[in-house]
C-alpha cells in the first residue's frame, strides 16, 4: 500500500515525523505495593484493573490530629507495543478513586505522591500538587500529550513489563480517631508518541508570494510513498 504524507507547518531538514498518535488508555496486569513511602499497605492491589467497583483498598486508623499515608500503589506490565522507531510525546495517567470514612472524624485526604514507574522504580516529576479525593468516584488524569514527567523515554522503556504508574494518599484526621478506606477502582496509561514517516527531506523551503506561501521541496529518499499533502491551521483546524 501506498503512503500519503501530510506535511505540517514549516518542516526541519532530515527525517520527518507525523502528529503525534496514542496508545491507550491501556491496563496494567501487575499489582503491588511499593514501601518506599507511607505506613499503610494496599489490600487486593490488582482491584485497580478494572472499573467495575470492586477496588484496592487501604485502610488507615489513625487517633485525631495526626496525619499519615500509603504506601504506593503500583500499576506495571501495560503491554504497550509502540513502534521501535517512535520517540515519545507524553505520558497521560488516569486514576478512578475515592475515600469512604468507616467512623471517625476527617480532615483531609489527598494525592501524597503520583510518578511514573521507569525500570519497576517510581522515577520523574511527582504530579500529585495534593489533590483533594472526593466521596464518591472520580478520575482524575496527570499529564498529557507533551509531559514526559521529566524523564527520557523511550519505546524500549514504556513497551517493557517494569513501566507504569505508583500512587500513593496522605491522609490527615480532625478532632476524633478516624477510621477510613483509600479506594481505587481503576488506573489507566495512555502513550503519545510520533513515528518516522517513510522520507528524508534534502531541502525544504516556505516562500510568502503576495498573498500566499509557495512550499518546495526536494527528498533524498522516498520508501512506499504515494503523494504529500500540505496542510494548514484554519479555526484551530488542519486543512488541506
Amino acid at each position: 500500500m501506498k503512503t500519503t504524507i501530510l506535511i505540517f507547518g514549516i518542516l526541519a531538514y532530515g527525517q520527518v515525523t507525523a502528529q503525534c498518535s496514542f496508545k491507550g488508555p491501556g491496563k496494567g496486569s501487575s499489582f503491588s505495593d511499593n514501601t518506599s513511602i507511607g505506613s499503610y499497605a494496599w489490600a487486593n492491589p490488582s482491584n485497580a484493573k478494572e472499573s467495575d467497583d470492586v477496588y484496592a483498598a487501604s485502610n488507615i486508623q489513625i487517633s485525631s490530629f495526626t496525619e499519615t499515608s500509603t504506601y504506593y500503589l503500583v500499576a506495571t506490565d501495560f503491554g504497550f507495543a509502540i513502534p521501535a522507531n517512535a520517540s515519545i510525546c507524553g505520558i497521560e495517567i488516569q486514576v478512578e478513586k475515592h475515600y469512604q470514612v468507616n467512623s471517625g472524624s476527617l480532615s483531609s485526604i489527598t494525592d501524597k505522591s503520583v510518578r511514573l514507574v521507569k525500570k519497576g522504580t517510581p522515577d520523574g516529576d511527582d504530579k500529585a500538587a495534593g489533590e483533594a479525593w472526593l466521596s464518591g468516584d472520580e478520575q482524575s488524569n496527570y499529564g498529557g500529550i507533551s509531559d514526559k514527567w521529566g524523564l527520557s523515554l523511550t519505546t524500549t522503556d514504556i513497551n517493557s513489563s517494569t513501566f507504569g504508574v505508583a500512587i500513593s494518599a496522605s491522609v490527615s484526621s480532625g478532632s476524633s480517631d478516624l477510621d477510613l478506606d483509600a479506594l481505587i477502582d481503576q488506573i489507566t496509561i495512555t502513550v503519545y508518541y510520533n513515528s518516522l514517516l517513510p522520507v528524508n527531506f534534502k531541502e525544504f523551503r516556505g516562500v510568502q508570494e503576495q498573498d500566499h506561501v509557495r512550499l518546495t521541496w526536494v527528498t533524498a529518499s522516498e520508501s512506499n510513498s504515494s503523494h504529500f499533502i500540505a496542510e494548514k491551521m484554519i479555526n484551530n483546524r488542519w486543512a488541506a
